[in-house]
């Protein structure tokens, strides 16, 4: 009974951990995914914080300061002032600014920047 036991735990485990391959695709494509219209903002950070959980489900580990500073690399440069200037300002005030309140802000800001957009269009 000890023997079954160990090896469907033993199953278990290599079926929860990740490949190397898998591994290395998430880290990969968490990597590369770009946005570059505004319009797009919020299904990328959709798309970021999915991959994020696939990878956390499958025991790989990726740091908050990492998942911020790829928030911060792959949203549309029209955001990436006033973002920065958010992350400094938590800094300054010696304030943590966590990944949750980062994509909130970034969301926010998009949706200024798109709400500008439509008032100057009519």
């Amino acid at each position: 009974m000890d023997s079954a036991y160990m090896i469907w735990s033993g199953l278990l485990g290599d079926y929860k951990t990740a490949s190397a391959h898998t591994k290395a695709q998430l880290k990969q494509k968490l990597n590369s995914l770009i946005c570059t219209s505004i319009h797009k903002v919020d299904n990328h950070l959709d798309s970021l914080i999915d991959i994020r959980n696939k990878m956390k489900s499958q025991n790989i580990k990726i740091s908050d300061e990492d998942f911020k500073e790829i928030i911060i690399s792959s949203v549309p440069l029209i955001l990436s002032g006033q973002i920065t200037a958010v992350v400094e300002s938590h800094k300054q005030s010696n304030k943590t600014l966590t990944v949750e309140k980062l994509i909130e802000t970034t969301r926010a800001i998009n949706q200024g920047i798109l709400d500008h957009h439509k008032r100057n269009e009519r």
